[in-house]
């Protein structure tokens, strides 16, 4: 008795060559989006990259990109290369999502850290997303101690 008999496979077409498909019956997804991480910025109000890989699917497909969360204006604000503002639902290309920055307000502190959120969709139905949260850091004014003039 062959081991197909057990296993019921002379039922199925197998193709090694072909994509795999997941639990849904969807091909397998050809796109990567960088995993989900935690960036330390300082509070003084200046910019700082965001350092986003670019997503990429290994078809040479457009990808869309759209914005999903942002933090609170009241905290910080992430601007594009030419200093335009993102917002909630902004779409953007690969290109500007690589060149973010984070622009803080200064010495602003949240109750909770704020996120910035996007997901990435190919024309294929793949779907992919990043959350990064920022672990804020305070920067402390320079203060300036005067000695002791002696005479």
């Amino acid at each position: 008795m062959s081991i197909d008999k057990y296993l019921n496979l002379g039922k199925f077409n197998h193709h090694p060559d072909a994509h795999s498909a997941d639990a849904n019956g969807s091909k397998a997804s050809a796109l990567t989006v960088e995993a989900d991480r935690t960036l330390a910025v300082c509070t003084d109000g200046k910019e700082q990259p965001l350092g986003i890989s670019p997503p990429h699917d290994s078809t040479g497909d457009l990808l869309c990109i759209e914005v999903e969360n942002i933090p609170p204006p009241a905290i910080a604000e992430i601007r594009r290369i030419d200093g335009r503002k993102v917002h909630h639902g902004d779409r953007l290309s690969a290109d500007e999502l690589a060149s973010l920055v984070y622009v803080s307000r200064h010495n602003a502190i949240p109750d909770k850290p704020p996120t910035f959120v996007y997901a990435v969709t190919s024309p294929s139905g793949a779907h992919g997303r990043q959350t990064l949260r920022f672990c804020l850091v305070q920067t402390k004014a320079a203060t300036i101690q005067l000695a002791p003039i002696r005479m």
